[in-house]
This record gives C-alpha cells, structure tokens and sequence, in this order.
C-alpha cells in the first residue's frame, strides 16, 4: 500500500524564535502537524526567517487559530 504524500503549504512566517515557538506549540496543542523551517543564518540569527508549515488540508483552522492568537498577544 503506499502512502499518500502530504502537501504541506506555509502559515506564518518570522524572524524571532520564541514567537515562532510559541505559535508552533499552539497549533500542535490543538493537533495541527507542523513542520519549523529555520531559514536563519547560522552565525547570525537576527538575518532571515523561520517558518512554520502545515498540512494543506489544516491551512484554513490553523490560519484562524493564529488570528485568534494575535488579537489575544
């Protein structure tokens, strides 16, 4: 049997860590997969961004609990 791949598509995107912590633990929370790309220069961490992917199919409800996070921050 094989297995179907997941299309994953991006949902918030930062340069601070704790922040996209923060989110990240809030979508696992209500058990939404995802995925941290750290596109961060290694020797310094103020220059680029970090990622946060989820499940195509989890876009919308994980877009909704980010803006409910956000008025609430």
């Amino acid at each position: 049997m094989q297995e179907q791949s997941v299309q994953w598509s991006r949902v918030y995107t930062t340069s601070d860590r704790i922040e996209a912590g923060i989110v990240k633990s809030m979508l696992e929370d209500n058990d939404i997969p995802v995925v941290e790309m750290n596109k961060q220069e290694s020797a310094y961490v103020v220059i680029g961004e970090i990622e946060l992917m989820v499940p195509t199919d989890s876009h919308r409800e994980a877009l909704q609990l980010i803006k409910t996070w956000q008025r609430k921050a």
